[in-house]
C-alpha cells in the first residue's frame, strides 16, 4: 500500500472517531446561530492577528488580557462551550495519536 493510500485510510479512520464526530456536530450546531458564529470567527481572527503581530511585548500582553476576558465571556454561551470542549478533546486525540506515532518511530531509530 502506498503512503498516499495509507494517509487516505488514516484520515478516514480519524473521521470515524468519536472526537471527530463530536467536533463536527458542535460546528454544525454553531452554524445554526450566525451571531454566535460571527463572535467565534471574530475572536479567532483577533487571536491570530495578535499571534502574528509585531507590537511591543507590553502591548501584546495588554491585548492578550483583553482576549482572555472575551474568551471567558464567550465560553459562557452553551453552544460555544460545547464547541470549545469538542475542540479540546479532538486536539488531545490528535496530539496523543501523533505522540504514539512519534514514540513508535523513535524506538525504531534507537534500534540502530
Amino acid at each position: 500500500m502506498s503512503l498516499i493510500e495509507l494517509k487516505k485510510n488514516f484520515v478516514n479512520e480519524i473521521k470515524k472517531s468519536k472526537q471527530f464526530a463530536e467536533l463536527k456536530n458542535a460546528m454544525l450546531e454553531i452554524e445554526k446561530y450566525p451571531d454566535i458564529k460571527n463572535k467565534i470567527d471574530s475572536f479567532k481572527k483577533k487571536r491570530l492577528n495578535l499571534m502574528n503581530s509585531k507590537m511591543q511585548i507590553a502591548q501584546k500582553e495588554f491585548e492578550a488580557t483583553k482576549l482572555e476576558k472575551e474568551f471567558m465571556n464567550l465560553s459562557q454561551i452553551p453552544e460555544i462551550k460545547k464547541l470549545m470542549t469538542a475542540e479540546k478533546k479532538y486536539n488531545e486525540f490528535l496530539f496523543n495519536l501523533y505522540k504514539s506515532i512519534n514514540i513508535a518511530l523513535d524506538s525504531e531509530l534507537k534500534r540502530s
